[in-house]
Parts: C-alpha cells; sequence; structure tokens
C-alpha cells in the first residue's frame, strides 16, 4: 500500500517539475517579447477572474411607520373538532381478550379490526399508555392483568 502511494506521489512530483518548467520558459519568452503578465490578457491563467471591488454598504433608509396602514384582517379562531368516540380502541381490546392463546399479533389485530398501519399503531400505543394491554414482545399484545 505504501509503495503504492509512494510511486503516485513520484509521478505527481515529476508532472509538476514538468509543469514549473513550462511556466518558466513561457516567462522567459514573455520577458524577451516585452509583455508583462499583468499586461498580457492571454497570459492570465484560465479561470482567473479579477477580484470584485468592496464597496462600503449602503445604509438603509429609516423604516416607516405602520400607523396609516390598514389593520390585518381578523383571523377566525381555529375550530379544533373534538375526537369523535371511535369504537377503534374497544375493538381492538376486545380482540386481544378473546384471543384463544391469550396474546395476537398485530397482523391478526388488523385482520379482526379492519384497522391498518398507523391508526392500529396509535390505538395499540394509547390502549398499553392506559394499562390496558401489555406487550410482551415486538409486535404481541395481551390482556393486562
Amino acid at each position: 500500500m505504501a509503495s503504492i502511494m509512494f510511486k503516485r506521489l513520484t509521478a505527481l512530483k515529476k508532472q509538476l517539475n514538468l509543469l514549473a518548467d513550462k511556466v518558466e520558459k513561457l516567462a522567459e519568452d514573455m520577458e524577451k517579447t516585452g509583455t508583462s503578465a499583468n499586461k498580457a490578457g492571454s497570459a492570465k491563467t484560465a479561470g482567473a477572474k479579477k477580484a470584485p471591488k468592496k464597496t462600503p454598504a449602503k445604509k438603509s433608509a429609516p423604516k416607516k411607520s405602520r400607523t396609516a396602514a390598514k389593520p390585518a384582517p381578523k383571523k377566525k379562531a381555529a375550530t379544533r373538532k373534538a375526537p369523535a368516540a371511535s369504537a377503534a380502541p374497544e375493538q381492538v381490546l376486545g380482540a386481544i381478550q378473546k384471543a384463544p392463546e391469550g396474546r395476537v399479533d398485530t397482523a391478526t389485530l388488523a385482520q379482526e379490526t379492519g384497522l391498518k398501519g398507523r391508526s392500529l399503531s396509535n390505538v395499540l400505543y394509547r390502549l398499553k399508555k392506559q394499562g390496558k394491554i401489555t406487550s410482551p414482545e415486538r409486535g404481541v399484545y395481551t390482556p393486562a392483568a
């Protein structure tokens, strides 16, 4: 590994030396013709640009007060609907309690209750938080004792 890196570095060193020789030759040619690097447009390196002149920041005009402006229209109060008394928690709890083995997985609960994905997960979370069910292992639920 180290020998490969050494070979690459040696090759790069040779390329840099060749480039340095070419730059010296160009500088000599420019001296012979009497042009300087600052005056010769073609001698500039590709992509090099003059730095833009820095100008002092302009002072912003003082802000006008908004006393004469129209008042903003009043927003309507957000009406939050009361959560509907969903039968989902009762369905899920009933399905868990009726399980023949005393434990049921999420796939079976989804089939029995008709709930899918996030809805079922939210109901299970709420029931577990209320202490009505427990989860002995991931994806398996039992009624609380």
